[in-house]
């Protein structure tokens, strides 16, 4: 028998959202750590203008399957939380900078694609147009201090998606975790498949006429069936509170501003170093996030930079737990 929606979410009521979109929106932070230290490690050629004499073709693998997912994940997992609209887009609009407007038909038109079983390829036709207009179909960030439009749409399309699904989000969370396997099993075999489309060129000289557009679209499909299925997994097996995951996610903001530099940083330090690239990632990952979360809890936590980037500030406290009361 089918589990009812309201068996399946467990809101926390202190906090009014859910633990397992906190908890999933703390890991996809911490992959932007994972996926920044192992750009700087990539055989292909970077999409950023640094990069280390030391490679690996793990640091490839790692850069196309986190990026594939993690800051869609981010952007639907924010929005599908149990805060009214004029909230959301009071404290969550005005800190990303994305205006957009919210519209009844474009929540229907979503809602309907998001539960039908293939409305993820045609949520991926958009993306796979913009992809196709990069050399590798894959929309990258470049690094620049104002991103392009291709990546604002890119990524708004995602952030659109989770804010218009609001009304329905009781219902679809209920769907993402009955068939969060099932949404996994598909996006491995779309991955593959945009996998192959890369091997069949670059290894065998295959021609493929519009290529760019069809690795895109394969990609993108990937993108959309991993976000529904960690949604749903976490939901399913994540859904409790976590101290730890809750400091993560409480210090995401602060993460995404201060990371880059960090693993800039470390990377140049390891630059003229022997050690092999995977060893030099894990030096990196750990030093990075090290640096990021010590700042956070000196230098922000309880600070008035808190109250900006998270709408709260918390008091100071040693390292020996998680403080949960915030203060205005």
């Amino acid at each position: 028998m089918t589990p009812r929606a309201d068996t399946l979410i467990k809101p926390d009521s202190s906090a009014d959202r859910l633990h397992a979109l906190d908890n999933l929106r703390a890991v996809m932070m911490w992959l932007g750590v994972v996926l920044h230290v192992a750009i700087i490690y990539m055989v292909a050629p970077s999409p950023l203008p640094w990069h280390d004499r030391q490679t690996s073709e793990v640091a490839d693998l790692l850069v196309a399957l986190i990026h594939s997912f993690r800051m869609p994940v981010f952007f639907v997992s924010l929005l599908l939380q149990r805060r009214g609209v004029r909230g959301m887009l009071k404290n969550r609009l005005m800190r990303l900078g994305l205006p957009f407007a919210l519209r009844a038909w474009l929540a229907a038109a979503f809602e309907r694609l998001s539960s039908s079983a293939w409305g993820f390829a045609v949520l991926a036709v958009p993306l796979a147009l913009l992809g196709a207009s990069y050399k590798d179909g894959m929309v990258m960030a470049r690094g620049a201090f104002i991103p392009p439009l291709a990546e604002w749409l890119h990524n708004g399309l995602f952030y659109v998606f989770g804010l218009a699904l609001y009304g329905q989000r009781e219902r679809l969370l209920a769907l993402y975790q009955r068939r969060w396997l099932a949404y996994a099993g598909a996006g491995l075999l779309c991955f593959v498949a945009a996998l192959t489309l890369v091997g069949l060129k670059r290894d065998h000289g295959v021609m493929i006429p519009s290529f760019t557009f069809w690795f895109s679209l394969a990609y993108n499909a990937c993108t959309w069936l991993w976000s529904f299925a960690l949604v749903g997994l976490f939901l399913r097996y994540v859904s409790r509170a976590s101290p730890a995951l809750s400091y993560l996610a409480q210090s995401s903001y602060w993460v995404y501003v201060i990371h880059m530099p960090a693993t800039i940083g470390f990377g140049a330090l390891l630059y003229g170093s022997a050690l092999p690239a995977l060893v030099k990632m894990a030096i990196n990952i750990i030093a990075t996030t090290a640096v990021a979360l010590l700042s956070y809890h000196l230098l922000v936590r309880s600070t008035p930079l808190s109250s900006l980037l998270n709408g709260r500030r918390y008091p100071f406290t040693l390292f020996g737990g998680v403080n949960r009361t915030a203060q205005s």
